[in-house]
C-alpha cells in the first residue's frame, strides 16, 4: 500500500500529470461535471438524513434538500463551474431552472422504470446521464451571462488564432 502511494504521489508530482489535469480544469463541461457530482451527492446525503434520520415523511426530504442545497449549489455551479459573480436576479432564475430539471429527471425515470422496466438504480443513473448536456445548456445560460459567454469565446478565439 505504501509504495502505491508513493507511486500514485510522484506520478501526480509530474508536471505533465498536473498540466494535464489543469487542461481538463479549465474545460465548463468538466467543472459542471465534478460540480455536479458533489452538489449530487451533497443532496444525497441531505435527503438520506432528513428521510432516515430525522423520519420525515415524503415528500419532505426532498423539499428541504432542495430548499438547504440550492443556495450552495448555485454557489458551485457560478463560482466554480462557470467561474461568474452570483447575482440574486440569476440566483432566482437558477431556482425557477430546477423545476424543468426536476420534471425532465422524472419523467425519464419514469421511462426507464416503468416503460422499459430497467432495475430502478439503473433507471436513475441512466436519467442523469442523458440529461447532462441539457442539464449544462441551461444552467450555464441561467447562471452566465451573455457579455460573459461572449467574452470568452473571443478570447477563446484570439488564442486559437495565435
Amino acid at each position: 500500500r505504501i509504495k502505491a502511494l508513493i507511486f500514485v504521489t510522484r506520478f501526480y508530482r509530474s508536471t505533465k500529470i498536473k498540466a494535464l489535469i489543469r487542461k481538463f480544469w479549465e474545460m465548463e463541461g468538466i467543472r459542471f461535471l465534478f460540480v455536479s457530482g458533489v452538489n449530487t451527492v451533497v443532496g444525497f446525503l441531505l435527503t438520506l438524513f432528513f428521510g432516515e434520520v430525522l423520519k420525515l415523511p415524503d415528500p419532505l426530504p426532498v423539499v428541504f434538500n432542495y430548499i438547504c442545497c440550492s443556495p450552495f449549489a448555485y454557489f458551485m455551479q457560478a463560482r466554480i463551474a462557470f467561474r461568474t459573480k452570483m447575482v440574486l436576479p440569476r440566483y432566482f432564475a437558477y431556482l425557477g431552472s430546477s423545476v424543468p430539471n426536476v420534471l425532465l429527471l422524472s419523467a425519464l425515470t419514469s421511462l426507464f422504470e416503468y416503460q422499459i422496466k430497467l432495475p430502478h438504480i439503473i433507471g436513475y443513473a441512466l436519467s442523469y446521464v442523458i440529461a447532462i448536456p441539457l442539464l449544462f445548456i441551461m444552467v450555464k445560460f441561467i447562471v452566465q451571462p451573455g457579455s460573459e459567454r461572449r467574452a470568452k469565446r473571443l478570447a477563446k478565439k484570439k488564442n486559437d488564432d495565435k
